[in-house]
């Protein structure tokens, strides 16, 4: 799919083409917009979702990026993670531009991080399924309503981006631990 951006700094232009790629690792929202864009171009919540993250990011690095589009409702909730914030975003894909709400929120207020393994623990580990295998990461953060679960996509992309969880946690747990303020 085609992303023409308007003209900006080509600094801008490579962090939102980044932050692009991080939302079309969502097999839904990639079909979806795909579809789109076939039909009458991007529609007007996916540009302005963009600039939304791309300002609220303005010249931190994507560390990760989720996103699940619920084909029930035609919602999509977006969790990007920079190294100084958490953005996150809900969007009614079938409103218009001015329906989603997108908001950021600091690093410096994670207060609890856990993690959610699957696939048996370290010790009942086959060679053929290494250690530490697939894990969701929750974290609590002042001024969420709730602990944030940023979970490996079961949308996720054949193509698309994928997180690297271990570094993420690696991440949070220096956040936790003060090491990044």
């Amino acid at each position: 799919m085609n992303l023409v951006l308007a003209d900006i700094a080509d600094d801008e232009k490579r962090r939102a083409e980044d932050i692009h790629d991080w939302l079309m690792g969502n097999y839904h929202l990639e079909r979806y917009l795909g579809d789109a864009d076939v039909r009458q171009g991007w529609p007007s919540w996916y540009s302005k979702l963009l600039s939304d993250l791309l300002l609220l990011t303005l010249d931190d690095n994507v560390e990760a990026a989720f996103s699940e589009l619920d084909e029930q409702s035609w919602v999509l909730d977006v969790t990007v993670v920079s190294s100084r914030r958490i953005i996150r975003g809900t969007i009614p894909t079938r409103g218009t531009a001015d329906d989603g709400q997108v908001r950021a929120i600091s690093r410096r207020g994670v207060r609890d991080v856990q993690v959610d393994e699957r696939g048996g623990g370290v010790i009942t580990r086959s060679s053929r399924n290494p250690w530490p295998g697939a894990f969701t990461v929750i974290v609590d953060v002042v001024g969420m309503p709730s602990p944030l679960r940023l979970d490996p996509s079961l949308q996720a992309s054949h193509f698309g981006r994928r997180p690297d969880m271990k570094a993420l946690l690696t991440s949070f747990l220096a956040d936790l631990d003060g090491r990044r303020r």
